[in-house]
């Protein structure tokens, strides 16, 4: 996990917006979440990806910021090898306090289409509102997915998920 340079501490207390970047680091069993290495001029990556026309996830855990306040979020950065097409995604997520159980059920939030741009490989985000309270110091597990057999998702290749963060407001 690694915070994001407004929250990284030095200066003082402050208070506004912040953002922790995540890792996911489990795909899941079937394989439609695969990692996938992306190679281009200026870029070499491993990245979480998500086979077409299947439903995929991978999956995460992180600790809530001792500075967390309210509006806890997940925004995905994705691509794609493609020009045209919508990706639909969606995230789940358990709040899990100490002494709590870890192995419960998720909440899933509604799963949004994404268009991707006209250029290959360009960053497309979504961000989605968390529903469970998010607590300062809790883990947070969370679930990425992409719907590829939701009516809405045409894109013809495989969802690259280049990027993902919890945002939220520090108090």
């Amino acid at each position: 996990m690694t915070l994001s340079p407004s929250s990284s501490g030095g200066g003082g207390a402050s208070v506004g917006p912040r953002a922790v970047q995540l890792v996911p680091e489990t795909p899941d069993a079937t394989g439609n979440g695969y990692a996938a290495l992306v190679v281009g001029a200026t870029m070499r990556q491993l990245v979480p990806a998500f086979l077409k026309d299947v439903v995929g996830d991978w999956w995460g855990i992180c600790r809530i910021p001792s500075d967390y306040s309210s509006a806890g979020a997940l925004k995905l950065s994705i691509a794609a090898n493609a020009t045209t097409g919508v990706t639909t995604m969606g995230v789940a997520s358990r709040v899990v306090a100490n002494v709590a159980v870890y192995d419960g059920a998720l909440t899933s939030e509604a799963d949004q289409d994404v268009a991707v741009p006209g250029t290959a490989y360009a960053r497309v985000d979504a961000t989605f509102t968390l529903t469970p309270t998010c607590v300062a110091g809790a883990d947070l597990i969370y679930r990425v997915r992409h719907n590829g057999t939701a009516g809405n998702d045409t894109l013809a290749v495989d969802t690259l998920l280049v990027n993902l963060v919890f945002t939220y407001t520090s108090g």
